[in-house]
């Protein structure tokens, strides 16, 4: 503000050049934050699938916890024995996080699948 408020004419004045100022400044810091979710997009991309790794799947059906129970035996009786005691405990339990978001992202096609080869048997 260059010259002093003397009426309220200049005070609404005044009031409008800031809401314009304001209203620029909120474009600025969108486009801003628009620009730093498209640079560090491969960086969440990488968490995310590096958290598949850690985690397990928030789907709870019956088909991932088959495929989980059936993960952990087989790694338990066949694979893992024969390594040491951290791997015993670190494959297994990658394995079965890693199967299940497999599943649970490819549930339809499985549950295809297997309505495919039951209707072969039949």
């Amino acid at each position: 503000m260059n010259k002093p408020i003397t009426t309220y004419d200049d005070l609404v004045l005044y009031e409008q050049q800031l809401k314009e100022l304001l209203a620029v400044q909120k474009q600025v810091i969108r486009y801003d934050i628009e620009e730093i979710k498209g640079e560090l997009s491969p960086l969440t991309r990488v968490v995310h699938t590096a958290s598949k790794f850690f985690t397990r799947s928030k789907d709870h059906s019956m088909l991932v916890n088959g495929i989980s129970i059936l993960t952990g035996l087989i790694f338990k009786k066949i694979i893992v024995p024969k390594t040491g005691r951290i791997g015993r405990i670190v494959f297994p339990f990658l394995a079965k996080n890693i199967s299940s978001h497999l599943v649970a992202e490819n549930k339809n096609g499985l549950l295809d699948k297997l309505a495919s080869i039951i209707a072969k048997n039949k």
